[in-house]
C-alpha cells in the first residue's frame, strides 16, 4: 500500500498519489498536476493535428468549388435554340 502513497513536498506528510492537494497543509499533488498537464498538451496537440489534416482534406477536395463557384445562370437572351 505504501507504493500509493507519496511525500508532500512542503510539508512531508504522506498523501495519496490520486489526491489533488495534501490533506494536512492543502498544497497540490505535483506529480498529479505535471500529469494532467501532460495529459492537456498531448490532447491539444491530437486536436491541432486533426485540424490540419482536415484543413488540408477539406482545401484539396473542395477547392474547385470554393474558387470557381457555381457555373452561372446564362440570361434567356443568350441561350441558343
Amino acid at each position: 500500500m505504501d507504493d500509493k502513497l507519496l511525500s508532500c513536498r512542503d510539508c512531508g506528510a504522506k498523501i495519496s498519489k490520486n489526491s489533488d492537494h495534501c490533506p494536512k497543509c492543502g498544497a497540490p499533488n505535483y506529480v498529479r498536476k505535471k500529469k494532467m498537464e501532460l495529459l492537456m498538451g498531448i490532447g491539444n496537440l491530437i486536436c491541432l493535428i486533426l485540424a490540419i489534416i482536415i484543413f488540408i482534406y477539406l482545401n484539396k477536395h473542395f477547392k474547385p468549388i470554393l474558387h470557381h463557384g457555381s457555373p452561372r445562370a446564362r440570361p434567356a437572351a443568350q441561350i441558343r435554340r
